[in-house]
């Protein structure tokens, strides 16, 4: 049994959902009923193209059954699925197999039977049998405007509209269509005619079209553009054809487009004639004896700056001076760069729109932009924008700098207010230039080395930098006191363990071994007189005896006074050193001086000791080796060191080639006591000239 529904006048919504509730219903008493089989229970049958339109993508997507009739108005693309139908009240797409849409034209009356889809954008039937019943006149074609087509609400329309052709191309990768761009209604419309090519002249001519509408649309659903598809049999209506040879047109001064002229053709073409100033991929620039002008084409790159060309173009409407669209050329000759118009106010800027100037100014800032960059340029008491392309990167390897004084070359692009008057004059707001090349940058003078944002820089620069000296420094030197502290405390405390030694061997060796030495000595003494009654060998032995008693008595005191530091221990440095000196020199004949310079005070222990052991030895040596007359001796007290002097006349010796005497460590010695304190240790001597040993340890400063 089948179920047939004619949809009334409701609204859209109230009909779907007044159908599927009629559907439902009846689908649940079919099933209530005995003996009622499953192909009873189907879906209503839809046989109107109106009510498959109406369906939402829910109600599409249920796969509802179909069975049309209808004129077949054109497949949707030469060698494709897709074609269309009309009903008598409106047009559907339909989707079938390659082969069997092959086999129709525009005309065929078909039937045919399938399920509805929910599409890509409209609702639309999947054919399952299709019946050729003949042929029947196609319908009329609606009249629309272009604001219609791109509603949306046109798609699988037959539809009409007229325009001019701006665009011509055949589809040279398939080769079974071409392509028209068609201004209409204040629009483009792009149009898909599905034969391989044209053949006669179309660009320019006045034309009527007949086509299916299609949209190109995205993921949600919605139209991006609108598509007339033209069938191969039906033929494009030329009423005003376009010219043979475009460019058998008169030629019109630039400053001439459009003006008012009454009568005149508008929408054509139009031919000007000019010298190339500027060349981008699809847009060139020119000029005339009146002014300048840009022209839009497809391809721009054949030319150069300097050639003389025909322009034919469709005039248009630019930011402030007219455009060519859609325009074609030919090259009629080469010559040198055209000279820029030479601008000494800003202002006169707004005279030269699209046209090719020069002038000066002051760079004040620059910013990056989708294209390249912006530089800002102040040029008296205007100011104006340098648009610098990205393929311009050399112009951004010369740095130039804020401040600079520049000339620039480049089109000038006068701008307006787009909330000005909607009629009559508008003024211009500004203008802005756009650089060719990075020849048209030349740097006049540079900026002044002292400019506001370079003195804020170097400002910032140096109190940070001041910041983090002061910083450093602090805690350079807290670290280093610290390190001081802890070096000093521990020299401190080895020197205080090896002098608590040595004083404690000291103390052994001077009641021991000094005191039994100064026994034998009397005793010697006591017995040497009666010695000698008895035997003068005797006695003379007992006389070297007692000399030697004596000699290793004084050296057992010298060692004693070598291990202990007692004159330092009642006395400081300065007072310690004349009783050494004048200790070691004594009964010697030779003339000891000690003398200080500066404020004398108490040192750190260890300093002192080094400092009396190099005098000690250093005035030793003298005694031993030099053979002075005089030996001189200066303790010299700064803010941040303590520095030792011991010169003698001597014999003097050549320092290079000094070593170790068997009587002490010398030279090495010395210098070893310097460098453990961080000192500097110097020995001046040459032969017969004398030698002068200088000890520097630093202080800390008070």
């Amino acid at each position: 049994m089948h179920l047939w529904y004619v949809p009334k006048l409701e609204p859209p919504a109230a009909k779907c959902a007044w159908r599927l509730c009629l559907v439902a219903g009846m689908t649940l008493a079919l099933q209530a009923l005995p003996g009622t089989c499953a192909a009873e229970t189907r879906a209503p049958l839809l046989t109107n193209v109106s009510d498959i339109r109406a369906l939402s993508p829910a109600e599409a997507s249920q796969r509802l059954p179909v069975r049309l009739r209808g004129v077949v108005i054109g497949e949707s693309e030469a060698g494709g699925e897709g074609f269309a139908i009309h009903d008598g009240a409106a047009g559907i797409y339909l989707r079938a197999s390659a082969a069997l849409v092959a086999q129709l034209h525009p005309g065929d009356l078909v039937e045919v039977e399938g399920a509805t889809d929910p599409g890509e954008f409209a609702p639309f039937v999947r054919v399952r049998e299709l019946r050729k019943l003949g042929k029947a006149p196609v319908p009329e074609p609606r009249q629309v405007t272009f604001d219609e087509i791109a509603s949306g609400r046109l798609d699988a329309q037959w539809v009409e509209v007229r325009g001019i052709v701006r665009h011509y191309e055949p589809d040279r990768k398939h080769g079974r269509k071409c392509r028209l761009e068609v201004a209409t209604g204040g629009g483009r419309l792009i149009v898909r005619v599905n034969v391989p090519e044209l053949a006669e002249p179309i660009v320019d001519a006045e034309v009527r079209l007949r086509g299916v509408c299609y949209y190109l649309v995205n993921k949600y659903r919605q139209t991006l553009s609108p598509l007339l598809a033209i069938p191969a049999e039906v033929p494009i209506i030329v009423e005003v054809p376009a010219p043979k040879d475009p460019f058998a047109a008169p030629v019109q001064p630039i400053g001439s487009l459009l003006q008012f002229a009454y009568g005149g053709l508008f929408g054509h073409r139009v031919r000007v004639r000019g010298v190339v100033t500027c060349v981008q991929p699809r847009e060139f620039w020119l000029r005339d004896e009146t002014r300048g002008l840009c022209v839009h084409a497809r391809d721009a790159t054949s030319l150069a700056v300097g050639d003389v060309v025909d322009v034919v173009g469709f005039p248009g409407h630019g930011g402030y001076s007219p455009i060519l669209e859609d325009a074609i050329f030919r090259k009629l000759g080469s010559g040198p760069a055209p000279a820029p118009v030479l601008l000494t106010n800003a202002s006169d800027a707004f005279d030269h729109d699209a046209d090719l100037v020069t002038l000066e100014g002051v760079l004040v800032g620059q910013e990056s932009t989708r294209d390249g960059w912006a530089w800002h340029v102040q040029s008296g008491g205007s100011s104006f924008r340098a648009l610098v392309p990205a393929r311009m990167q050399p112009a951004r390897s010369k740095k130039i700098e804020l401040g600079s004084r520049v000339r620039l070359t480049g089109i000038c692009n006068v701008l307006h207010d787009a909330d000005g008057p909607s009629s009559g004059m508008r003024q211009p707001s500004g203008f802005q230039l756009l650089l060719r090349t990075p020849a048209d940058v030349a740097v006049i003078s540079p900026p002044s080395f002292w400019h506001g944002r370079r003195l804020l820089w170097f400002l910032a620069g140096a109190v940070v930098a001041l910041v983090l000296a002061v910083v450093g420094i602090m805690v350079a030197a807290r670290l280093r006191l610290r390190e001081q502290a802890a070096q000093r405390a521990m020299a401190e405390a080895q020197f205080t363990a090896v002098l608590a030694e040595r004083n404690r061997m000291a103390r052994e060796i001077h009641d021991i071994l000094a005191q039994g030495l100064s026994a034998i000595v009397l005793h010697l003494d006591l017995i040497r007189d009666e010695v000698k009654a008895v035997s003068a060998r005797a006695a003379k032995h007992l006389e070297i005896a007692l000399e030697l008693a004596r000699s290793s008595m004084a050296d057992a005191r010298n060692a004693v006074w070598n291990m202990r530091s007692q004159v330092l221990e009642n006395a400081d440095l300065a007072t310690a050193l004349p009783n050494l000196l004048e200790q070691l020199t004594s009964g010697t004949g030779i003339r000891a001086q000690f003398d200080t310079a500066g404020q004398p005070r108490r040192l750190p222990p260890l300093a002192e000791n080094a400092l009396l052991r190099i005098c000690q030895e250093a005035v030793t040596n003298a005694l031993q080796h030099a053979r002075p007359t005089r030996i001189d001796v200066l303790l010299s007290f700064d803010n941040g060191s303590v520095c030792l002097r011991v010169r003698d006349d001597g014999r003097g010796f050549v320092p290079e080639q000094a070593r170790p005497g068997r009587s002490g460590f010398g030279l090495v010695g010395m210098r070893e006591r310097v460098n453990q304190l961080g000192g500097q240790f110097k020995v001046r001597s040459s032969p017969g000239e004398g030698t002068e040993v200088v000890a520097t340890i630093p202080m800390p400063q008070v």
